[in-house]
């Protein structure tokens, strides 16, 4: 069984943890999901509008302006390059700017089965809340 490490902070009125879990057998860091939101498996076809901006990161979220994003299934954060690897390999680095596809979703959305997991769903509405967003963005390669 692999360990798992876990920094603990707050901010003013925030609470952040970052856990990072070790591979059992080689005791290095494994991938960790980091701030990225993927929905739990492939889509059949997907949104396909330009999207442009700024990728940053906010209160452990990634945004573009306003909205907070999820990506597709097989989407990883790398810790090193603070930046996202898309599924065709691409990456996407916090503080630089994204140009992909995608599509914008109001934040009444039905996230849970859009993304067919509660759990993402969960971490796409507290994105949102914590940060103030006023929309919410897939981004593609």
């Amino acid at each position: 069984m692999g360990s798992e490490r876990c920094a603990v902070g707050t901010l003013p009125l925030t609470v952040f943890a970052s856990c990072e879990s070790e591979d059992s057998d080689s005791g290095k860091p494994s991938n960790d999901a980091g701030p990225v939101i993927t929905a739990a498996g492939d889509w059949e076809s997907t949104p396909a509008a330009d999207m442009r901006g700024r990728l940053v990161l906010k209160d452990g979220c990634l945004q573009i302006g306003d909205d907070a994003i999820f990506w597709l299934h097989g989407t990883r954060w790398d810790q090193d390059a603070q930046g996202v690897v898309l599924t065709d390999g691409s990456k996407a680095i916090a503080g630089r700017q994204f140009h992909g596809g995608g599509g914008v979703y109001d934040t009444g959305t039905d996230f849970a089965d859009l993304l067919d997991s509660n759990d993402a769903a969960n971490k796409l509405t507290e994105c949102v809340d914590r940060t103030g967003g006023t929309g919410v963005r897939l981004l593609t390669p």
